[in-house]
């Protein structure tokens, strides 16, 4: 029998008799990402982690694309990390990746804006990329900009959201 993947974990969890607890395998440890207080810090958090979110998201978008990234804000140690990604049309979008760096990538159904939706685990971190390209936002959108930490392209997220707040108001 073939592994349909490996997994490669720090240390095995074990129960109070000293044995593999096979229940806590499939479970992530807490993380502190949802104790940052803005997009700097969380950035921080997360270099400190060896994850770039920059890099992460140039694996699904096209390097000549513009783009906007959001962060939505945490609220436990065990939240996923939910990103929207700004691009201008679907074209700046890259073909689908079985996995990034050995990370298996999970491609997730997509309703209303989203042109792509996946997700996968980086160091033990659920991360969610939600993608919406320039003509497809509608307000459905809006909210997510309004709570978000921008993490990268002010320019871009500034500008859709001026769009928005022009087709609602």
């Amino acid at each position: 029998m073939i592994p349909k993947r490996i997994v490669v974990v720090a240390a095995f969890p074990l129960n109070q008799n000293g044995k593999i607890d096979r229940a806590g395998l499939g479970k992530r440890p807490p993380h502190d990402l949802h104790e940052s207080r803005d997009a700097a810090e969380l950035s921080a958090r997360l270099e400190r982690l060896d994850v770039d979110l920059l890099s992460l998201v140039s694996e699904f978008v096209k390097p000549a694309a513009e783009l906007g990234l959001l962060a939505e804000r945490m609220t436990t140690g065990s939240s996923d990390l939910a990103l929207l990604v700004l691009v201008n049309d679907r074209s700046a979008l890259k073909q689908r990746k079985r996995e990034v760096s050995g990370n298996v990538i999970e491609y997730l159904p997509t309703a209303g804006s989203y042109d792509s939706r996946l997700s996968l685990v980086v160091h033990g971190i659920k991360i969610n990329l939600d993608f919406v390209t320039g003509p497809a936002v509608d307000s459905s959108v809006l909210e997510r900009l309004a709570g978000g930490w921008i993490v990268h392209g002010h320019e871009v997220v500034k500008r859709v959201a001026a769009g928005l707040a022009g087709k609602v108001g």
